[in-house]
């Protein structure tokens, strides 16, 4: 019997932006767009540590709501404090921080073109069912939390 109570992501958001460096990478080597005219070596750092920094924060206050990080394990609560309190998805959001700061680490203007495609996946392979899953499971309690809080920032 299939488990009903999760959200039937397509892939752990981590995945998507792991696969989105990697075809950045490819493609840099297959068709290069040259390298950034600014040294990416201090910005990208901070932009991998802020990205690193604000995925654990957000893991904390999961714990601190009594649920879990992984898209594939019922949700049992609402986290809406903490970064949640500013964005339904600051997970994802370090996660496009994190990519980004490679991009500038690598030099790769093809790592950073990818942060599109890996954010339309993780839209409609991830976000969209997530939602979906959590108003259904919570219903007005969520509603009112989609109501008050953007999805981004």
């Amino acid at each position: 019997m299939p488990d009903t109570d999760r959200a039937n992501v397509i892939a752990p958001p981590p995945i998507i932006f792991a696969v989105s460096i990697l075809i950045g990478s490819l493609l840099d080597k297959v068709v290069p767009l040259g390298a950034w005219k600014i040294s990416g070596t201090i910005p990208g750092v901070l932009l991998i540590g802020t990205g690193i920094l604000l995925a654990a924060t957000c893991i904390r206050y999961f714990r601190k709501a009594g649920t879990t990080a992984n898209p594939y394990s019922a949700t049992e609560a609402i986290s809406s404090s903490g970064p949640y309190r500013f964005s339904r998805n600051p997970m994802y959001l370090s996660l496009g921080l994190i990519q980004l700061g490679i991009s500038l680490l690598l030099n790769s203007v093809w790592v950073m073109v990818m942060i599109l495609p890996a954010l339309i996946v993780l839209h409609y392979g991830v976000i969209l069912r997530e939602e979906r899953y959590l108003e259904a499971k919570f219903t007005d309690q969520y509603r009112q939390y989609k109501n008050r809080v953007r999805r981004w920032f």
